[in-house]
C-alpha cells in the first residue's frame, strides 16, 4: 500500500521511519538552540552530573553488609534516580517539555521518598509528600510540573505544539524550542542532581563508609554557584 506525498509515492510501511528521521532532525536543531542559549547551564550540569557518576562509581563492587532496611530502600531509590538522569536531560534539551515535566516530577518524588526514608517517615504504597518533606520549597515547581505534564490546561498544550511560519500556523508534532520552558526545566534538573548527591552522601557514608571526595564536592558547589549567578537559586 502506498500513500502520496508532495513529490513521489512513499511506501506506507516506511512512513514511521521517515517521520522518525524528521523528528530526530528537529530535535537536533532544538538541541543546538539550547546549547547556544545556555552554555553556563550546561557547564553546571556537567559539573554536578560528573560528581554524581563519580561517587556512584566509587561504591560499585563494595560488599554491602549493613542490613538496615531503610538504607537498603534508599539505595534502590538512588539507583532509580541515576538511571533516568540522561533521559531527562535529553528530553529537556531536545524540546520535549511535557515529557520532561513528567520525568522531573518523578525525579522530585524520588528525592522526597529518599528524604522520607532517611527521616523514618516513609509510608509504603503512598505517593511521596513534597509539602511535608525537607524539599517543601519545591512545592510550587511540583505543581507546575503537573500542569505541564497533564493535558488539563489546553493553553499549555497549545504553547508546546503551536507552529507559526510565514502564512502557515497550527499544531505540530515536532518539537519547538521554548527558551523559558527549557530554562525552568533544566535548572530544576541541575538542582535535583545536587540534592541527589547530598542524599547519596548520607546513604553511602552510613552503608559503605565512603565519603564524597573534595573534587566531587567542589564540582557540586561550582554547579550551585552558576545557578546562583544566573539568578536561578538564592545565593549560597
Amino acid at each position: 500500500m502506498t500513500i502520496a506525498d508532495e513529490n513521489n509515492q512513499t511506501d506506507f510501511s516506511e512512513l514511521p521511519n521517515l517521520w522518525r528521521e524528521r523528528h530526530a532532525s528537529h530535535r537536533s536543531f532544538v538541541k543546538l538552540e539550547f546549547n547556544m542559549c545556555f552554555p553556563k547551564l550546561l557547564t553546571a550540569y556537567g559539573s554536578v552530573w560528573s560528581s554524581v557518576v563519580s561517587y556512584q562509581h566509587r561504591i560499585q563492587g563494595i560488599k554491602y553488609t549493613d542490613r538496615n532496611t531503610d538504607y537498603q530502600k534508599a539505595l534502590y531509590f538512588c539507583a532509580q534516580f541515576v538511571m533516568g538522569v540522561e533521559l531527562t536531560s535529553t528530553a529537556i534539551m531536545e524540546g520535549l517539555y511535557a515529557q520532561s515535566a513528567n520525568l522531573l516530577k518523578q525525579e522530585l518524588e524520588l528525592l522526597v521518598a529518599i528524604d522520607e526514608i532517611l527521616r523514618s517517615d516513609r509510608q509504603e504504597g503512598k505517593i511521596p509528600h513534597v509539602s511535608r518533606s525537607r524539599l517543601y520549597s519545591f512545592g510550587k515547581n511540583y505543581g507546575q510540573f503537573n500542569d505541564i505534564a497533564h493535558p488539563a490546561k489546553s493553553d499549555l498544550v497549545k504553547w508546546f505544539t503551536y507552529f507559526e511560519k510565514d502564512d502557515r500556523s497550527g499544531p505540530t508534532a515536532v518539537p519547538i524550542f521554548r527558551k523559558a520552558s527549557a530554562r525552568f526545566c533544566f535548572s530544576n534538573h541541575c538542582q535535583f542532581l545536587a540534592i541527589q548527591f547530598a542524599q547519596m552522601s548520607d546513604v553511602f557514608k552510613a552503608v559503605f563508609q565512603v565519603e564524597p571526595s573534595a573534587e566531587e564536592v567542589e564540582a557540586v558547589k561550582r554547579c550551585l554557584n552558576i545557578l546562583a549567578d544566573e539568578k536561578l537559586i538564592g545565593s549560597i
